[in-house]
């Protein structure tokens, strides 16, 4: 019982490494990461997918990049291809790759979050999850109780150990008695 609960924890603890190291790590080399929150970016990205973004120069992005920038007011961060630049109003003419599906977009420089290096199949919904107050608290209860079930049986292995070695140590009491006996 115990080695199995031993290897699913480890077995939960390694997927939560990863999935720290798959959020965290780029964050180190200024990488960002967007979830894809609509369709227009068909067959390319899908909604959910997430975009791992890296800020340029804006002088260096080019027409057919990728770029992820806040759209309105709303805050939303739309992704979609770059098809003009206007360098002279600081500006990009943007479009998603399903054509019938989007609209195009004047996007500022300011707005520019930055420009798609790769993307994640499906972790954008894990991310938008965990950015809400309910998935800030289902993480930290998770992580909560496989911390202390990890205590829990710790604790047991060692009470075992102990009763054991108790054990062992009464049997030898007695096997000395019995050999001090029979030498008398």
């Amino acid at each position: 019982m115990r080695k199995k609960a031993s290897v699913i924890s480890t077995a939960i603890m390694i997927v939560l490494l990863v999935a720290a190291a798959t959020v965290v790590t780029p964050r180190i080399f200024g990488i960002k990461i967007y979830p894809i929150a609509g369709d227009d970016m068909l067959p390319l990205y899908s909604k959910g997918d997430a975009v791992y973004t890296r800020s340029e120069d804006f002088e260096e992005i080019r027409a057919g990049d990728i770029i992820s920038f806040v759209k309105d007011e709303s805050l939303l961060v739309v992704t979609q291809r770059v098809y003009d630049v206007d360098r002279e109003n600081r500006c990009f003419i943007t479009k998603g790759e399903d054509r019938q599906a989007s609209g195009s977009n004047t996007v500022l420089y300011e707005n520019v979050l930055g420009v798609v290096k790769f993307s994640v199949p499906r972790l954008g919904y894990v991310l938008a999850f965990t950015n809400q107050t309910a998935g800030k608290i289902t993480v930290i209860a998770i992580i909560t109780i496989f911390a202390l079930l990890s205590i829990v049986i710790d604790t047991r292995g060692k009470r075992k150990k102990n009763k054991q070695e108790q054990e062992n140590e009464n049997e030898q009491e007695q096997e000395q008695e019995h050999g001090e006996n029979t030498n008398q």
